[in-house]
């Protein structure tokens, strides 16, 4: 960093970078190109005078502010990716266009102009973000304006994941365990968490959350027919003992009743399960046994 901002004087021929100077530029830039691009031309412009914060947020609003000029729409989108992808997370095109009303036109010339990134995945979903996670947080924290019209952050994730989007627990998870964990009681209060579960499509993600938000009391029948789904449905190794371990460790009722739904409707992945208890629980292997024997 230090370099770049020494090439930076030179090539402008501008000797306002004093030691403190810099310092205050590799503080705020925060090890992030994109940002320290902004200190630099925001720190130059205002003749190294005023709040250092102040340079990043001129640059950021003078790009949002250009981007508006050519179409009014263009900075929302913008912000409207920041939440998720501050976190490296992709937003669903799905959410974009139905819950903020934002035109494919409109994504498709901001990828054509390399503000945005796009991938589609194999089963068909399209997902957008930012160039780079850093330039998310700028613009969150500096573009206010721009998103009068979004939730806040928290609320944002909330949303995005009660409405079942593919990578909703992933969103979830992204966020710390703090929110995800604030998320899991306000999915369980709207009775959305199966669902949410059922349509996620990264098992680590979901074995992630189960260790920052899953509960003994928000864990009802849905819920364990959600994930005895879903260990079907990705049919991993990893997955499926996590699940198994995780509910069978929150009370016997909890456990039989996975197992239960497990023997009826997966019975690949219940033998898994029974050799997997066999190892660790005496009472559990019992049980498999039983249900071995009356399934047969």
């Amino acid at each position: 960093m230090e370099d770049l901002i020494i090439f930076y004087a030179y090539r402008n021929k501008v000797n306002i970078f004093t030691p403190v100077i810099r310092k205050h530029i590799q503080k705020i830039s925060r090890e992030s190109f994109w940002l320290i691009a902004y200190a630099l031309e925001g720190c130059n412009e205002a003749d190294g005078k005023g709040d250092p914060q102040s340079w990043i947020r001129d640059g950021v609003n003078k790009d949002l502010k250009h981007l508006e000029g050519l179409k009014s729409d263009y900075p929302e989108v913008l912000l409207a990716l920041s939440p998720l992808y501050m976190n490296e997370v992709l937003t669903s095109e799905v959410y974009l266009r139905k819950n903020i009303k934002i035109k494919k036109q409109i994504l498709n010339n901001l990828y054509k102009m390399g503000e945005i990134t796009k991938i589609e995945t194999e089963d068909g979903h399209v997902f957008y973000g930012l160039p780079h996670s850093a330039l998310a947080k700028a613009y969150w924290e500096h573009g206010k304006i721009y998103r009068k019209n979004l939730p806040e952050y928290e609320d944002f994730i909330y949303n995005y994941s009660a409405l079942s989007m593919p990578n909703g627990i992933e969103a979830m998870v992204a966020a710390g365990k703090k929110i995800a964990k604030n998320l899991a009681v306000r999915l369980h209060k709207g009775n959305k968490t199966s669902d949410v579960i059922l349509n996620e499509k990264s098992w680590e993600a979901i074995v992630i959350w189960t260790i920052y938000a899953c509960n003994k009391s928000r864990i009802t029948d849905s819920v364990i027919a959600a994930f005895v789904y879903k260990i079907k449905e990705f049919s991993n190794f990893d997955f499926t003992i996590h699940i198994t371990h995780t509910l069978c460790g929150y009370s016997l009722d909890i456990g039989k009743a996975f197992l239960t739904l497990l023997i009826l409707h997966d019975k690949q992945n219940f033998q898994i399960v029974t050799e997997y208890l066999e190892s660790v629980e005496r009472d559990y292997a019992e049980y498999c046994s039983r249900l071995s024997m009356e399934n047969d």
